[in-house]
């Protein structure tokens, strides 16, 4: 009987240190804005981590989602690669913060990141306001990652109706092509490489599953270019690779 007892206390207090761990990383999922527990949303980190081998961070929004599972794929046997992918665009309160904590998360060697189809609903970012606005998320990314390898990736297209994908929306569509052309300046002007995933995928108009999103085929199309982008970074990096930061914060883990 006494054991029973004793087996009951050490099951309830083990309950307790399990929600007690569970409740600090959901805290640090919500500091974060990384939903970790399987949402659309969330800091997705690398399966594992190996002593030496570089690190990757892929940015982006829901077309992130489903190319970063096959970029990751890829890339098993090169680098380790996380992923944030977020529903913030560049006018979002706290944006910043958020992607400086991500980019705290490790010492990445390349970060491949888009940040444009969230704002293209009008009122969203004020009229004038885009160039500036990325300029400063670049910023961050200098400041945070000055020895990594940045690639920015452009915005793909926004079509008319779910029923038909491959027509391409008079109006929101030419939102992202301005703003892709902006983007592409900028870029420029920082020295970040640029991976034109628009120009890419506007040759397979057949490959689009709805207004935003593509179907497997045009993940596996932009898995392609993102993957050769960064292979390509990565052997003409030529700055020592620092295993000291090569971890993970315990909490998103």
């Amino acid at each position: 009987m006494k054991n029973k007892y004793k087996f009951r206390i050490i099951a309830v207090l083990l309950g307790c240190f399990l929600i007690s761990i569970v409740g600090a990383s959901a805290k640090s999922d919500k500091k974060l804005g990384l939903h970790t527990g399987g949402g659309r949303w969330g800091f997705r980190p690398a399966k594992q981590y190996h002593d030496g081998r570089p690190r990757i961070l892929l940015i982006g929004d829901s077309v992130c989602s489903q190319y970063s599972k096959l970029v990751v794929r890829e890339l098993e046997d090169t680098a380790d690669v996380d992923v944030w992918v977020t529903g913030k665009h560049l006018n979002s309160s706290g944006l910043h913060g958020l992607l400086t904590e991500a980019l705290e998360q490790g010492k990445y060697n390349v970060v491949h990141f888009n940040i444009g189809l969230h704002g293209w609903s009008d009122g969203r970012i004020p009229k004038g306001q885009y160039q500036p606005l990325l300029k400063a998320y670049v910023d961050v990314l200098k400041e945070k990652e000055p020895e990594a390898v940045l690639i920015w990736a452009s915005t793909t297209s926004i079509s008319e109706s779910k029923e038909n994908p491959r027509v391409l929306d008079p109006v929101h569509n030419l939102t992202i092509v301005e703003r892709n052309t902006i983007a592409a300046k900028v870029m420029k002007q920082e020295g970040v490489a640029i991976n034109d995933l628009y120009g890419l995928m506007a040759h397979y108009p057949e490959l689009k599953a709805d207004r935003f999103h593509w179907k497997s085929a045009g993940s596996a199309k932009m898995t392609e270019a993102i993957s050769q982008k960064i292979r390509s970074a990565l052997s003409k990096e030529s700055k020592p690779f620092d295993s000291e930061k090569n971890q993970i914060s315990s909490s998103l883990r």
